[in-house]
């Protein structure tokens, strides 16, 4: 790997004094400054300051282009394949339970209490990779709920009626998964060429750039300001 490093040495002449700077320079130099306060009366006064300059450098990286392959189920005569989703089992999970119980943090905003769903996703589809032996999920489809048990209370007439309650494990909610999905794998990894520039387009397809965002907002601004 080669690095390309750019030293600059400045020296820069000051009021009351030189000052010069370098890349392998850390110490201190003097200025001297008069200032008149009252008529034929000065004021002198020494002021060291702190100088550092380091080298510096710029390392560009190539970005990489690879391919997203779904893992086929069988293939047959002539290399044909044939796929289906996957319905995860939880049956590899990080944390050494089976199934697809989850318990998870309550989360609390006055007086609702609620769970991170985006969260409890990305542990799932973490432990539906390790399942399958994939890398990711294609088009996984996501299903959570909590876990409830019954339990006898009285409605405001003082009559005895059974509800669900959220079942809790630890001071956290039980929440039963299903997520189906196709495993896959990257491969064909490559570096990336001037030929790759409509992976770009087609990524900014649907999105604003920063400049058009800001205009949008500032717009948005003065319409309320009318």
């Amino acid at each position: 790997m080669k690095k390309s490093v750019l030293i600059l040495a400045l020296s820069a002449l000051m009021a009351g004094g030189t000052c010069t700077v370098s890349a392998q320079s850390r110490g201190t130099a003097s200025k001297t400054i008069t200032t008149t306060k009252l008529a034929n009366v000065q004021e002198t006064r020494e002021v060291v300051e702190s100088y550092m300059l380091d080298a510096g450098y710029e390392m560009l990286v190539m970005p990489t282009v690879a391919e997203v392959e779904v893992i086929a189920d069988s293939i047959g005569a002539g290399g044909s394949k044939s796929y289906s989703h996957k319905t995860f089992e939880g049956s590899a999970r990080l944390d050494g339970l089976t199934g697809r119980e989850y318990t998870v943090e309550k989360l609390v905003e006055g007086k609702r209490m609620y769970v991170d769903f985006e969260v409890l996703k990305s542990l799932v589809i973490y432990d539906f990779c390790r399942e399958t032996d994939a890398d990711l999920i294609v088009m996984p489809q996501f299903s959570a709920r909590h876990k409830t048990h019954k339990v006898t209370t009285t409605d405001a007439d003082g009559n005895t009626m059974q509800v669900d309650e959220p079942v809790e494990k630890d001071g956290k909610y039980v929440m039963i998964v299903d997520m189906i999905g196709y495993p896959a794998r990257y491969t064909g990894f490559r570096v990336g060429n001037a030929n790759d520039g409509w992976v770009k387009s087609l990524f900014r397809q649907g999105r604003i750039s920063s400049e058009e965002e800001a205009l949008h907002v500032e717009n948005e601004r003065i319409t309320k300001q009318k």
